[in-house]
């Protein structure tokens, strides 16, 4: 299969939703379908990750579940990019969970300077915590980035992508029953956070602000009334980390 190399050139949008930042500790995971005839593409935002060793990064399991590949573009490739223009990929699937809504990745970072997280299974009820993501509003999600290509390697055009944080607490850490694009679990170990988050963060870290380590990794958005969000535990992803990565 080819292999995509992208040349991605940043400009931020004005959002009246949310504010923007350039932190480029974590990167947008982008579905990437793409024609070998035409030798062009379609960009569809989709998620969040961030590398918890140079060339192993984290991201949500239900992210990468959206593979499907569109009329016309028969090959799908995950790439990551940055706030910085820095572009890797494909990004390749090493292990995971579905039930914990976790997918291990690894991907070539060779030239390219990484910020890896520290991250511990150690937090309590109450504690601060912020995460870092890239929020897809209306305007922006249905915008299709095409790229344009001139043999190899793939040249983008322009792509709008920005980070943004969101501040709040762990509630609590708790047993719930979870659905998850149409998956269904039972007696699923979670953290709620007080706080909503809105789409494009999946897969992004949890963060104490007491000590700068990823707690967790965000899930998903209550389906409740009240401003909740979910996030899967480090406690539950770290023997995956330590099963794959050697």
């Amino acid at each position: 299969m080819k292999t995509l190399k992208i040349l991605v050139l940043i400009f931020a949008i004005n959002n009246s939703f949310f504010s923007q930042n350039k932190d480029s500790r974590v990167w947008n995971v982008m579905k990437v379908c793409y024609n070998t005839v035409t030798m062009k593409s379609i960009n569809i935002r989709l998620g969040t990750a961030f590398f918890i060793t140079h060339n192993y990064c984290l991201t949500a399991y239900h992210v990468l579940k959206n593979n499907s590949t569109l009329p016309d573009y028969p090959i799908v490739e995950f790439v990551l990019v940055n706030t910085n223009g820095d572009a890797l990929g494909p990004l390749i699937y090493k292990s995971g969970s579905i039930p914990h809504d976790i997918a291990l990745c690894q991907v070539n970072t060779a030239g390219h300077e990484i910020y890896v997280w520290k991250y511990t299974d150690s937090f309590d009820n109450g504690d601060e915590v912020y995460n870092i993501g890239f929020p897809i509003c209306d305007l922006d999600s249905s915008r299709q980035v095409h790229f344009n290509a001139l043999g190899d390697p793939v040249e983008a055009g322009f792509i709008n992508v920005y980070s943004n944080q969101l501040n709040g607490r762990i509630i609590l850490e708790d047993s719930l029953n979870i659905s998850v694009e149409g998956d269904y679990f039972e007696n699923k170990k979670i953290l709620v956070l007080d706080y909503s988050v809105p789409k494009g963060y999946s897969g992004g870290p949890v963060i104490l602000k007491n000590s700068n380590e990823v707690v967790g990794l965000f899930s998903m958005g209550a389906d409740t009334t009240v401003d909740l969000s979910l996030a899967s535990r480090m406690k539950d992803i770290i023997p995956f980390i330590q099963s794959t990565v050697k």
